[in-house]
């Protein structure tokens, strides 16, 4: 009996982990909260959408991009929540554009932070720091191009830039080797 009740405990337990799982893996756009789908009926929350997503963007306007800490975390907590509201069928084109330009922001942010705290270890410099910082640029990238779209919603702010990782990437070290630092370290 009492393996029984220890199978059916790890049979919910691995249920509970995989309802958990399951909403925050990515969907096709490779966000990894997407809107939810518009009900066909409301009430609908797109001025609170609008307001709080206007709020993120004028804390951001024209700022370096937050690679940790509390700040990274609030900007990535709001684009949770803002995933999570009822958007009318009308504004949800718009809506979710937003939503990705939030997304992409913060994951540029995210890892470009990776690739910072990496170069505080001399043993993965090169390739890896390289790879994260490959894969911010990428994100902003991104997010710029969605920034086209959806800049006339936010006429009085800027996107917010990344970093400057003090290029030069390829150097050379003390014993003329070339090194693949993008922070200036050796």
């Amino acid at each position: 009996m009492k393996l029984i009740v220890q199978s059916l405990a790890s049979i919910l337990i691995l249920l509970l982990m995989i309802e958990m799982i399951i909403p925050v893996m990515a969907n096709d756009d490779g966000l990894t909260y997407p809107l939810k789908p518009s009900p066909s009926i409301g009430p609908y929350d797109d001025q609170k959408f609008l307001n709080n997503s206007t709020a993120i963007l004028t804390k951001l306007s024209g700022k370096i991009i937050p690679i940790e800490g509390p700040d990274l975390l609030n900007l990535k907590s709001e684009q949770i929540q803002l995933s999570r509201l009822n958007i009318s069928p009308d504004f949800y084109p718009e809506a979710t554009k937003i939503n990705a330009y939030l997304f992409k922001i913060s994951q540029a942010g995210e890892t470009y932070g990776t690739s910072k705290r990496l170069t505080e270890h001399p043993d993965t410099l090169g390739s890896p720091v390289y790879d994260q910082y490959t894969k911010a640029r990428s994100y902003y990238s991104d997010a710029m191009e969605i920034w086209t779209d959806i800049k006339d919603l936010f006429p009085n702010t800027k996107p917010p830039v990344l970093p400057d990782p003090k290029l030069p990437i390829h150097r050379s070290n003390e014993n003329g080797i070339p090194s693949d630092s993008i922070f200036g370290n050796k």
